[in-house]
């Protein structure tokens, strides 16, 4: 099955981390989390415009994280976000799932605090 993931394309952490959420029954596999909540959750997240609060004079300390290998933020948002005084790490080699990809790199970026950050 693993192999099967991989030719899709899908990096080997991401691959092995969709498997260890799966859950073998007497008909198949089953995943472990709920897919229609986490559709649910996805329709709304994304129809949320948060840009009126990112922007404004009294926002509070964003930072964004995000993988280089994602399309969910996008270069453009990165421009608005750093234009509004929020920093914005970009991990190499990372897909939207940078805690599987590059946990590594997501711990070292959490561990550091932005330029101006007190």
């Amino acid at each position: 099955m693993r192999n099967a993931l991989l030719e899709t394309g899908l990096s080997p952490s991401l691959a092995d981390w969709l498997l260890m959420n799966l859950i073998h029954t007497d008909d198949g596999y089953r995943w472990r989390f709920d897919r229609f909540a986490l559709d649910r959750l996805h329709k709304r997240v994304n129809a949320a415009d948060l840009w009126p609060a990112v922007e404004a004079e009294d926002a509070p300390r964003l930072r964004c994280i995000r993988g280089a290998d994602s399309t969910y933020v996008t270069d453009e948002d990165l421009r608005r976000m750093e234009a509004a005084g929020c920093p914005v790490d970009t991990l190499q080699d990372a897909g939207h799932f940078v805690h599987v990809d590059q946990l590594e790199a997501l711990v070292a970026a959490l561990a550091t605090r932005p330029p101006g950050w007190t």
